[in-house]
Protein backbone atom coordinates (compact mmCIF):
# COMPACT_ATOMS: atom_id res chain seq x y z
CA UNK A 1 0.00 0.00 0.00
CA UNK A 2 2.79 2.42 -0.56
CA UNK A 3 3.48 2.37 3.18
CA UNK A 4 6.89 1.86 5.01
CA UNK A 5 7.20 1.23 8.71
CA UNK A 6 10.48 1.13 10.39
CA UNK A 7 12.09 1.78 13.82
CA UNK A 8 14.39 4.38 14.79
CA UNK A 9 16.12 6.29 17.40
CA UNK A 10 17.25 8.96 15.54
CA UNK A 11 13.97 10.75 15.90
CA UNK A 12 12.16 12.42 19.06
CA UNK A 13 11.10 9.55 20.34
CA UNK A 14 9.27 8.53 23.38
CA UNK A 15 12.13 6.80 24.59
CA UNK A 16 14.58 4.22 23.02
CA UNK A 17 13.65 2.66 19.70
CA UNK A 18 10.05 3.90 18.48
CA UNK A 19 7.74 2.59 15.26
CA UNK A 20 7.48 4.91 12.66
CA UNK A 21 5.53 4.98 9.21
CA UNK A 22 6.33 6.91 6.00
CA UNK A 23 4.34 7.11 2.67
CA UNK A 24 5.52 6.86 -0.39
CA UNK A 25 3.58 8.77 -2.99
CA UNK A 26 5.38 7.94 -6.11
CA UNK A 27 8.35 10.23 -5.84
CA UNK A 28 9.20 10.92 -2.32
CA UNK A 29 8.36 9.36 1.38
CA UNK A 30 6.31 11.47 3.43
CA UNK A 31 8.10 13.08 6.72
CA UNK A 32 8.08 9.86 9.50
CA UNK A 33 5.46 9.65 11.65
CA UNK A 34 5.51 8.61 15.08
CA UNK A 35 3.01 5.96 15.99
CA UNK A 36 2.19 6.93 19.59
CA UNK A 37 1.30 5.91 22.90
CA UNK A 38 0.11 1.82 22.53
CA UNK A 39 2.24 1.39 19.67
CA UNK A 40 5.69 3.11 21.75
CA UNK A 41 6.90 2.96 25.21
CA UNK A 42 9.75 4.66 26.82
CA UNK A 43 11.58 1.77 25.99
CA UNK A 44 12.50 -0.28 23.12
CA UNK A 45 9.65 -0.79 20.42
CA UNK A 46 10.62 -2.37 17.05
CA UNK A 47 9.94 -5.17 14.60
CA UNK A 48 6.54 -3.75 13.46
CA UNK A 49 4.36 -6.18 11.29
CA UNK A 50 0.86 -5.94 10.13
CA UNK A 51 -1.27 -8.71 8.18
CA UNK A 52 -2.78 -8.32 4.82
CA UNK A 53 -5.35 -6.28 5.53
CA UNK A 54 -3.68 -3.50 7.91
CA UNK A 55 -5.54 -4.49 11.31
CA UNK A 56 -3.65 -6.87 12.76
CA UNK A 57 -0.34 -6.89 13.59
CA UNK A 58 2.68 -7.59 16.20
CA UNK A 59 5.85 -5.84 17.83
CA UNK A 60 8.59 -6.63 19.82
CA UNK A 61 9.18 -4.65 23.07
CA UNK A 62 10.97 -4.77 26.11
CA UNK A 63 8.29 -2.46 28.05
CA UNK A 64 6.88 -3.81 31.08
CA UNK A 65 5.44 -7.63 31.09
CA UNK A 66 3.99 -9.22 33.57
CA UNK A 67 5.62 -12.37 32.01
CA UNK A 68 9.08 -11.42 32.95
CA UNK A 69 11.60 -13.55 36.02
CA UNK A 70 13.72 -10.79 35.62
CA UNK A 71 13.48 -7.32 35.91
CA UNK A 72 10.53 -5.49 34.39
CA UNK A 73 12.17 -4.17 31.30
CA UNK A 74 14.99 -6.96 31.37
CA UNK A 75 13.55 -8.78 28.20
CA UNK A 76 12.27 -9.05 24.54
CA UNK A 77 8.94 -9.98 23.97
CA UNK A 78 6.17 -10.20 21.01
CA UNK A 79 2.61 -7.68 21.77
CA UNK A 80 -0.53 -7.96 19.61
CA UNK A 81 -1.20 -4.44 17.96
CA UNK A 82 -4.67 -4.37 16.70
CA UNK A 83 -5.18 -1.39 13.99
CA UNK A 84 -8.60 0.46 14.53
CA UNK A 85 -10.51 0.17 10.84
CA UNK A 86 -10.86 3.60 8.99
CA UNK A 87 -14.73 4.32 8.53
CA UNK A 88 -15.92 6.57 6.02
CA UNK A 89 -19.43 7.17 5.06
CA UNK A 90 -21.54 9.68 3.19
CA UNK A 91 -24.36 11.72 4.54
CA UNK A 92 -26.34 13.39 1.63
CA UNK A 93 -28.88 15.78 1.97
CA UNK A 94 -31.22 16.82 -0.62
CA UNK A 95 -32.71 20.63 -0.78
CA UNK A 96 -35.08 22.64 -2.48
CA UNK A 97 -32.57 25.31 -4.46
CA UNK A 98 -35.61 28.00 -4.51
CA UNK A 99 -36.50 28.04 -0.74
CA UNK A 100 -33.93 25.86 0.64
CA UNK A 101 -36.45 23.29 2.32
CA UNK A 102 -35.63 19.70 2.61
CA UNK A 103 -36.60 17.87 -0.31
CA UNK A 104 -38.82 14.22 0.66
CA UNK A 105 -38.87 11.69 -2.71
CA UNK A 106 -35.44 11.62 -3.53
CA UNK A 107 -33.74 8.75 -5.19
CA UNK A 108 -30.12 9.24 -4.50
CA UNK A 109 -27.11 7.06 -6.74
CA UNK A 110 -23.61 6.58 -5.38
CA UNK A 111 -21.54 5.34 -8.20
CA UNK A 112 -18.40 4.18 -8.01
CA UNK A 113 -15.61 5.61 -10.61
CA UNK A 114 -13.27 3.32 -12.19
CA UNK A 115 -11.68 5.83 -14.02
CA UNK A 116 -13.76 7.51 -16.73
CA UNK A 117 -16.22 4.27 -16.42
CA UNK A 118 -18.99 3.40 -14.50
CA UNK A 119 -18.43 0.63 -11.48
CA UNK A 120 -20.03 -0.74 -8.34
CA UNK A 121 -23.75 1.68 -7.81
CA UNK A 122 -25.85 1.67 -4.99
CA UNK A 123 -29.16 3.52 -5.05
CA UNK A 124 -31.49 4.55 -2.23
CA UNK A 125 -34.68 6.52 -2.15
CA UNK A 126 -36.45 8.07 0.83
CA UNK A 127 -39.89 9.21 0.72
CA UNK A 128 -39.98 10.10 4.23
CA UNK A 129 -36.81 12.35 4.74
CA UNK A 130 -34.07 14.10 2.47
CA UNK A 131 -31.53 12.13 4.14
CA UNK A 132 -29.41 9.61 2.71
CA UNK A 133 -26.61 7.52 3.92
CA UNK A 134 -24.00 5.27 2.65
CA UNK A 135 -21.21 3.05 3.31
CA UNK A 136 -17.97 4.27 1.57
CA UNK A 137 -14.26 2.14 0.61
CA UNK A 138 -11.08 3.91 0.90
CA UNK A 139 -9.52 4.98 -2.06
CA UNK A 140 -12.13 5.30 -4.45
CA UNK A 141 -13.75 7.97 -6.36
CA UNK A 142 -17.15 8.13 -6.20
CA UNK A 143 -20.16 10.02 -8.01
CA UNK A 144 -23.73 11.01 -6.29
CA UNK A 145 -26.85 11.43 -8.58
CA UNK A 146 -29.64 12.49 -7.32
CA UNK A 147 -33.33 13.06 -8.53
CA UNK A 148 -36.65 14.08 -7.54
CA UNK A 149 -40.03 14.18 -10.07
CA UNK A 150 -40.26 17.74 -10.76
CA UNK A 151 -36.87 19.24 -10.58
CA UNK A 152 -33.60 18.87 -12.78
CA UNK A 153 -31.25 16.29 -11.16
CA UNK A 154 -28.07 17.25 -9.53
CA UNK A 155 -24.59 15.52 -9.55
CA UNK A 156 -21.03 15.73 -7.33
CA UNK A 157 -17.83 14.29 -7.25
CA UNK A 158 -15.44 13.11 -4.72
CA UNK A 159 -13.34 10.46 -3.07
CA UNK A 160 -11.50 8.78 -0.15
CA UNK A 161 -7.90 8.92 -1.48
CA UNK A 162 -5.67 9.66 1.37
CA UNK A 163 -8.29 9.46 3.86
CA UNK A 164 -6.10 8.15 7.27
CA UNK A 165 -8.84 8.64 9.61
CA UNK A 166 -12.61 7.97 10.15
CA UNK A 167 -14.68 10.29 9.25
CA UNK A 168 -18.45 11.20 7.89
CA UNK A 169 -18.18 13.03 4.49
CA UNK A 170 -21.54 15.24 4.36
CA UNK A 171 -22.78 16.97 1.19
CA UNK A 172 -25.77 19.12 0.54
CA UNK A 173 -26.95 18.81 -2.38
CA UNK A 174 -30.05 21.48 -4.10
CA UNK A 175 -32.50 20.69 -7.07
CA UNK A 176 -33.85 23.43 -9.30
CA UNK A 177 -37.40 22.98 -10.02
CA UNK A 178 -38.43 22.22 -13.49
CA UNK A 179 -40.77 25.19 -14.86
CA UNK A 180 -44.42 23.84 -15.55
CA UNK A 181 -45.38 22.14 -18.37
CA UNK A 182 -46.85 24.03 -21.29
CA UNK A 183 -50.73 23.58 -21.28
CA UNK A 184 -52.18 21.69 -24.00
CA UNK A 185 -53.81 24.27 -26.59
CA UNK A 186 -56.46 23.91 -29.00
CA UNK A 187 -57.40 26.11 -32.19
CA UNK A 188 -60.80 28.45 -31.41
CA UNK A 189 -62.33 29.79 -34.41
CA UNK A 190 -64.79 32.81 -34.38
CA UNK A 191 -68.83 31.74 -34.14
CA UNK A 192 -67.22 28.18 -32.89
CA UNK A 193 -69.13 27.18 -29.51
CA UNK A 194 -66.20 26.00 -27.19
CA UNK A 195 -67.76 23.98 -24.13
CA UNK A 196 -66.64 24.48 -20.40
CA UNK A 197 -66.91 21.26 -19.28
CA UNK A 198 -66.66 22.11 -15.17
CA UNK A 199 -69.76 24.75 -15.55
CA UNK A 200 -72.62 22.90 -13.17
CA UNK A 201 -75.17 24.29 -10.87
CA UNK A 202 -77.18 23.03 -7.80
CA UNK A 203 -80.88 22.35 -8.50
CA UNK A 204 -82.90 25.17 -9.36
CA UNK A 205 -79.97 27.67 -8.44
CA UNK A 206 -77.73 30.12 -10.60
CA UNK A 207 -74.87 30.58 -8.14
CA UNK A 208 -71.17 29.87 -9.88
CA UNK A 209 -69.48 26.96 -7.80
CA UNK A 210 -66.10 26.22 -6.90
CA UNK A 211 -65.62 23.76 -9.59
CA UNK A 212 -66.70 26.14 -12.38
CA UNK A 213 -64.35 28.58 -11.53
CA UNK A 214 -61.64 26.95 -12.87
CA UNK A 215 -63.06 27.06 -16.56
CA UNK A 216 -64.73 31.01 -15.91
CA UNK A 217 -60.78 31.50 -14.61
CA UNK A 218 -59.24 30.62 -17.66
CA UNK A 219 -62.12 32.24 -19.75
CA UNK A 220 -61.27 35.42 -17.57
CA UNK A 221 -57.43 35.29 -18.93
CA UNK A 222 -58.64 35.15 -22.72
CA UNK A 223 -60.65 37.73 -22.08
CA UNK A 224 -57.73 39.79 -21.12
CA UNK A 225 -55.07 38.44 -23.13
CA UNK A 226 -57.42 39.68 -26.10
CA UNK A 227 -58.80 42.58 -25.08
CA UNK A 228 -60.64 43.64 -28.41
CA UNK A 229 -63.02 39.63 -28.26
CA UNK A 230 -66.44 39.82 -27.48
CA UNK A 231 -68.18 36.88 -26.25
CA UNK A 232 -71.43 35.05 -26.41
CA UNK A 233 -71.83 33.42 -23.45
CA UNK A 234 -74.63 30.43 -23.62
CA UNK A 235 -76.37 28.60 -20.95
CA UNK A 236 -78.11 25.12 -21.97
CA UNK A 237 -80.83 23.12 -19.81
CA UNK A 238 -81.58 19.43 -21.32
CA UNK A 239 -85.46 18.35 -22.28
CA UNK A 240 -86.99 17.94 -18.77
CA UNK A 241 -89.61 19.83 -17.31
CA UNK A 242 -91.98 23.10 -18.95
CA UNK A 243 -89.91 25.13 -21.72
CA UNK A 244 -90.50 28.20 -20.43
CA UNK A 245 -88.86 27.52 -17.21
CA UNK A 246 -85.93 25.80 -18.70
CA UNK A 247 -85.17 28.91 -21.09
CA UNK A 248 -85.61 31.51 -17.92
CA UNK A 249 -82.94 29.38 -15.53
CA UNK A 250 -80.61 29.14 -18.73
CA UNK A 251 -80.48 32.80 -18.87
CA UNK A 252 -80.16 33.18 -15.26
CA UNK A 253 -77.63 30.94 -15.46
CA UNK A 254 -76.20 32.93 -18.35
CA UNK A 255 -75.91 36.02 -16.72
CA UNK A 256 -74.50 34.63 -13.37
CA UNK A 257 -71.59 33.59 -15.17
CA UNK A 258 -71.04 36.78 -17.14
CA UNK A 259 -71.32 38.77 -13.56
CA UNK A 260 -68.87 36.60 -12.13
CA UNK A 261 -66.25 37.97 -16.02
CA UNK A 262 -67.31 41.12 -14.95
CA UNK A 263 -67.04 41.62 -11.35
CA UNK A 264 -63.10 40.54 -12.05
CA UNK A 265 -63.07 43.47 -14.50
CA UNK A 266 -63.77 42.84 -17.75
CA UNK A 267 -66.11 45.14 -19.63
CA UNK A 268 -70.22 43.95 -19.68
CA UNK A 269 -70.18 45.04 -23.55
CA UNK A 270 -67.87 42.56 -24.18
CA UNK A 271 -69.42 39.62 -22.91
CA UNK A 272 -73.63 38.64 -24.37
CA UNK A 273 -74.94 36.65 -21.89
CA UNK A 274 -78.32 34.07 -23.53
CA UNK A 275 -79.77 31.03 -22.21
CA UNK A 276 -80.75 28.68 -24.76
CA UNK A 277 -83.25 26.18 -22.47
CA UNK A 278 -83.65 23.03 -24.51
CA UNK A 279 -83.28 24.36 -27.98
CA UNK A 280 -79.80 23.02 -28.96
CA UNK A 281 -80.27 19.31 -27.29
CA UNK A 282 -76.78 17.73 -28.73
CA UNK A 283 -77.91 14.11 -28.62
CA UNK A 284 -81.76 12.30 -29.26
CA UNK A 285 -82.70 12.79 -25.10
CA UNK A 286 -85.49 15.79 -26.64
CA UNK A 287 -89.20 15.47 -24.87
CA UNK A 288 -90.58 12.23 -24.87
CA UNK A 289 -87.27 9.97 -25.55
CA UNK A 290 -86.21 7.79 -22.48
CA UNK A 291 -82.86 9.11 -21.68
CA UNK A 292 -80.37 7.81 -18.59
CA UNK A 293 -79.59 10.96 -16.61
CA UNK A 294 -75.93 10.65 -17.94
CA UNK A 295 -77.23 11.47 -21.46
CA UNK A 296 -79.45 13.89 -20.08
CA UNK A 297 -76.22 15.71 -18.14
CA UNK A 298 -74.62 15.84 -21.68
CA UNK A 299 -76.97 18.61 -22.52
CA UNK A 300 -76.62 20.51 -19.73
CA UNK A 301 -73.62 23.10 -20.73
CA UNK A 302 -72.52 26.31 -20.95
CA UNK A 303 -70.37 27.75 -24.02
CA UNK A 304 -69.18 30.84 -25.07
CA UNK A 305 -68.17 31.52 -28.45
CA UNK A 306 -66.34 34.64 -30.05
CA UNK A 307 -68.68 36.82 -32.18
CA UNK A 308 -66.30 39.85 -32.53
CA UNK A 309 -62.45 40.77 -32.45
CA UNK A 310 -59.97 37.98 -33.01
CA UNK A 311 -60.77 35.22 -36.22
CA UNK A 312 -59.17 32.37 -34.16
CA UNK A 313 -57.40 31.95 -30.95
CA UNK A 314 -55.45 29.23 -28.56
CA UNK A 315 -56.72 28.10 -25.49
CA UNK A 316 -56.17 25.84 -23.17
CA UNK A 317 -57.29 22.58 -23.46
CA UNK A 318 -60.31 22.03 -20.47
CA UNK A 319 -60.09 18.53 -18.58
CA UNK A 320 -63.40 17.41 -17.72
CA UNK A 321 -63.75 16.54 -13.78
CA UNK A 322 -65.85 13.64 -12.43
CA UNK A 323 -69.14 14.76 -11.10
CA UNK A 324 -71.02 11.47 -10.68
CA UNK A 325 -71.30 11.62 -7.38
CA UNK A 326 -71.95 15.06 -6.73
CA UNK A 327 -75.74 16.69 -6.57
CA UNK A 328 -76.24 18.65 -9.36
CA UNK A 329 -79.55 19.98 -11.26
CA UNK A 330 -81.95 18.06 -13.35
CA UNK A 331 -82.71 20.63 -15.45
Amino acid sequence: DGKLWFSSNGYLSMGGLDIYSSTWNGSNWSKPENLGPGYNSSVDDFGFYVNADGYQGALVSNRPSINSLKSKTCCDDIFIATVQPVAVDINALVFNAVDKKPLKGATVQLIEMVGQKLGKTDSKTNGEANNFHFLLDLEKAYKVIVNVKGYYPDTLTFNTIGILESKTISKKMYLKPLPPPEPETTTVYINEPIRLNNIYYDYDDDKILPDAEEDLTILLGLMEKYPDMVIELSSHTDSRGPRTYNQKLSQRRAESAAKWLIDKGIAPERIKPVGYGEQMILNKCTNGVRCTDEEHRFNRRTEFKIIAGPKEIKIPKIVKKDVTNKKKDNK
